[in-house]
């Protein structure tokens, strides 16, 4: 559970970094509008420098009207490769053609955009064959909001999730969700008035179609795959898709390790963290992530409720000293206490093994079904559509 909170917490600091960068910018001191004294003054004494200079204004204004209008002219095509989904398509201009859909259904970690913080892939058939069966039902509910009317069932239909966070404007997240869907069916039941809550748009990308209500949304891509997550991200998604941009971008080590070919284990994530200062601005609260690089783990849904086993990897090995040994004392942290009282769990942290092996630290711990359910419906309120 720890290494399940760590990840939550950068998670976190990620949105209170884009939150702190926001009020900066809005609170920044703007520069004192001038007097009309100071202008006039100002245009006085630039009015005869202006007159000798105006011959040779003519003559470059001239000169640059050819380059100016090749400028339009490309900033023009540029709005139209760059513009995302729009009601107005009319408007876009049609980008390269979008990846096939054999292609998708057969590469699904080639669908998320660059660059993630985290990834990770859930056989979710082996959630719905564990004790957190319910809520990981109702979180998949709570994400594609589409009613009985278009047969879609989570338990039956979805079998694997390819996940990504990403740090675009704070954090966000899309997950590709392989099963059997009925693409019609499902776009008819969202194009419905809800039962309760906020209207389901429904917003064309091209070929395809993205539904929101509020900032949560997904896009049926194919009869097999579809895509949710918030609107950021899901744009970001669909748009490498439109334009030609389907090509595989993960790292050999984080496709070996959350790959479809990985076998093994019921979940993988990984992470790199190099990139981004989250790790610096989490490491005032938690002092063995100072230095970390990348994160490994693997788990199953088996007794007591889920196994967890991974590697943390450091700059150098005296970091990796320092994190083992900030994990074997984490329980003492009152910052961790603080969280894990807050989730909901209890005051007590379930054990964890940490050893440094050069620069890197293994670890091993355990979690029990209801604590595991408790954080999966933390989820389940933070996504209800109402």
């Amino acid at each position: 559970m720890l290494v399940l909170v760590l990840v939550l917490v950068l998670v976190l600091v990620l949105v209170l970094d884009a939150r702190s960068r926001a009020r900066d910018r809005e609170t920044r001191p703007r520069p004192r509008p001038r007097s009309r004294d100071e202008t006039e003054t100002e245009s006085d004494e630039s009015t005869a420098s202006n007159r000798s200079t105006n011959v040779r204004q003519r003559v470059a204004d001239h000169r640059n009207k050819t380059v100016l209008a090749r400028r339009q002219l490309g900033a023009v095509a540029a709005v139209g490769l760059l513009a995302g989904c729009s009601h107005q398509q009319n408007l876009v201009f049609q980008g390269r053609p979008a990846a096939d859909t054999r292609g998708i259904d057969q590469r699904p970690l080639d669908v998320l955009p660059d660059e993630p913080l985290l990834v990770s892939h859930v056989q979710v058939d082996a959630i719905f064959a564990s004790g957190l069966s319910s809520p990981m039902g109702q979180l998949l509910r709570n994400l594609v909001p589409v009613g009985p009317a278009s047969g879609f069932v989570p338990e039956r239909d979805i079998h694997h999730l390819y996940g990504g966070t990403y740090a675009m404007q704070g954090a966000d997240f899309v997950a590709v969700v392989q099963g059997n869907f009925n693409q019609q069916a499902i776009e008819t039941a969202a194009a419905a008035p809800p039962a309760s809550g906020p209207p389901i748009v429904a917003t064309p990308c091209g070929p395809y179609v993205m539904h929101t209500r509020k900032n949560m949304g997904f896009a049926v891509l194919t009869p097999y795959t579809l895509v949710i997550g918030n609107e950021t991200a899901l744009r970001r998604t669909l748009d490498r898709l439109r334009f030609g941009r389907f090509e595989a971008s993960l790292p050999n080590w984080m496709r070996n390790l959350i790959g479809p070919q990985r076998q093994g284990a019921a979940f993988a994530v990984a992470g790199d963290v190099s990139r981004q200062g989250v790790v610096n601005a989490a490491s005032g609260r938690l002092p063995f992530v100072q230095g970390l690089r990348r994160l490994r783990l693997l788990g199953n849904f088996q007794a007591p409720g889920i196994n967890l086993v991974g590697t943390l990897s450091y700059q150098d090995e005296a970091a990796a000293q320092q994190g083992a040994s900030g994990l074997g004392h984490a329980q003492q942290l009152a910052y961790f206490a603080s969280l894990y009282s807050t989730f909901g769990l209890g005051g007590q942290m379930p054990p964890l093994e940490a050893q440094a092996r050069g620069k890197d630290v293994a670890f091993a711990t355990k979690v029990d079904t209801p604590a595991a359910a408790m954080m999966m419906n933390l989820m389940v309120e933070a996504t209800k559509p109402g």
